[in-house]
């Protein structure tokens, strides 16, 4: 068959060539590893109990309101010598400030002023602010339901409408909030995989002038076209199989710590797997058939750098629910994977139709890319490259 020494050929090149293999290993662990860190320090800073340094201005006035911020796992610190100078330099994130009258007040039942001393164009401070916010009206909310029953009077008289939320969501549908850029790495990992092998083994070759000699092998085009485009396939599809099981690794995040659940099943790294390898047919042929018009590799690469924005804007239209996921979707190149693994993010797989659908259309335009291609190679120009 004069697929396999085509076959072999770009093979033993691509495995000599490291270029192609640095990005094929060190791609697949940079998404994940960096959404990893940075989940891990978004936890530690949130969850419940979390460590929080909290400077308190007049501490002594206000012994209740500190009683409840510790209880709420909030250390207080002794205030800088000038809060307001020390905020607003950075140095410290927030200050809280209780006035000498706020005991006087409190025990004429007026209401009692404290300031939270933030800078609001800091935004690492902003859970902080919240955090501390929330204990503090809590506490009033509390103090002003005692005033009303120590006036004989109902607390449900203050509130005429009670609204209860019931959330529906599972801890793995919060979870997807986070996890909602997955499929962009997936995707751009399986572009970047094969994109080396498809410059070299096209632009590469004619530049350093090993195409012509292989056209005139007994070897029709399109089996020449097919090895070249199978190999940076294989390349990219073990790029984006790296990527979708070191997902696994999620399973460090402390997510439990929030209510969260980042844990994806073998079945669903198998079936996310299962969704993307179609595409690696897809951005091969697409790549081989972009190398083959480029006069040089430099050209080819150009090209490919800008074409990356493929897989990144459905990764984001989904990510970002601007498009609500519906089978059909499916059916779309790059569109239909992101679909499919963001479903699987979310806990809502779709249907085995879906997948089939997005396969079976994703491998139908690779093979007319292919064909396109193997068309091109038996002109002049292509070859030769004038």
């Amino acid at each position: 068959m004069a697929l396999w020494p085509v076959l072999v050929k770009e093979l033993l090149e691509g495995l000599r060539d490291r270029r192609s293999l640095v990005p094929l290993l060190l791609a697949p662990l940079i998404g994940p590893l960096v959404l990893g860190l940075a989940l891990t320090q978004v936890i530690q800073k949130t969850a419940p109990g979390a460590h929080l340094d909290l400077p308190v201005v007049g501490a002594e006035h206000a012994p209740g309101l500190v009683a409840e911020l510790e209880r709420d796992g909030i250390a207080i610190a002794a205030a800088p010598d000038d809060p307001f100078e020390s905020v607003r330099s950075g140095s410290v994130p927030l200050v809280l400030v209780i006035p000498e009258g706020y005991a006087r007040r409190f025990r004429e039942a007026n209401t009692a002023t404290v300031e939270l001393l933030v800078d609001s164009a800091r935004t690492d401070t902003a859970r902080a602010r919240a955090r501390v916010l929330t204990v503090i009206r809590a506490h009033a909310q509390v103090l002003g339901r005692q005033r009303l029953l120590a006036r004989g009077t109902a607390p449900s008289v203050a509130e005429p409408i009670a609204v209860q939320e019931v959330d529906m969501a599972t801890p793995r549908k919060h979870a997807a909030l986070f996890l909602e850029m997955l499929p962009m790495f997936v995707l751009i990992a399986s572009f970047v995989g094969g994109a080396q092998i498809a410059s070299d083994t096209t632009a590469g070759e004619r530049e350093r002038g090993s195409l012509e000699p292989l056209l005139i092998t007994p070897v029709p085009r399109r089996a020449l076209v097919a090895g070249k485009w199978m190999i940076a396939a294989a390349f990219s599809a073990v790029a984006a199989m790296l990527t979708t099981i070191s997902l696994t690794a999620l399973r460090l995040v402390p997510a439990e710590r929030i209510g969260l659940s980042f844990a994806l099943s073998a079945t669903e790294i198998a079936s996310a797997i299962a969704a993307v390898l179609p595409l690696s047919l897809f951005f091969s042929a697409a790549q081989i058939l972009v190398s083959s018009v480029s006069r040089t590799v430099r050209e080819a690469q150009t090209y490919l750098s800008l074409s990356i924005l493929l897989p990144v804007i459905p990764s984001l239209l989904v990510s970002t629910a601007m498009i609500k996921l519906a089978t059909w979707m499916t059916a779309v190149p790059i569109l239909g994977q992101s679909v499919l693994f963001a479903s699987i993010i979310r806990g809502e797989p779709m249907p085995a139709f879906a997948y089939l659908l997005s396969a079976a259309s994703t491998a139908a335009c690779a093979l007319s890319f292919v064909e396109l291609t193997a068309w091109l190679f038996r002109r002049e120009r292509i070859i030769y490259g004038r």
